[in-house]
């Protein structure tokens, strides 16, 4: 319920996760619902959430394999003085 909870915050960004590394990561989005998809199926009603949970970080997956950026995140780079000579 507790890393439910903490999937919701990161969806719908908290005001204390917005701009995070958390929040605009895919990889990490991904890893955390596969860990959540691992603790729900070892529940006995689980199942719901385990397949949900996985369809979520599969879509992440292809998020990631096809180089999709959050607007957020390249709103926040850093920008160097580029290439020196």
């Amino acid at each position: 319920m507790l890393m439910a909870i903490i999937t919701v915050a990161f969806e719908y960004p908290a005001p204390f996760l917005k701009g995070t590394f958390m929040e605009r990561n895919f990889a990490f989005k991904m890893v955390w619902l596969l860990m959540q998809a691992t603790l729900a199926i070892l529940f006995y009603q689980g199942t719901n959430a385990f397949i949900w949970s996985v369809i979520a970080a599969g879509a992440y997956a292809r998020a990631l394999a096809l180089g999709e950026v959050m607007p957020e995140a390249k709103a926040q780079r850093v920008k160097g003085d580029g290439p020196r000579a």
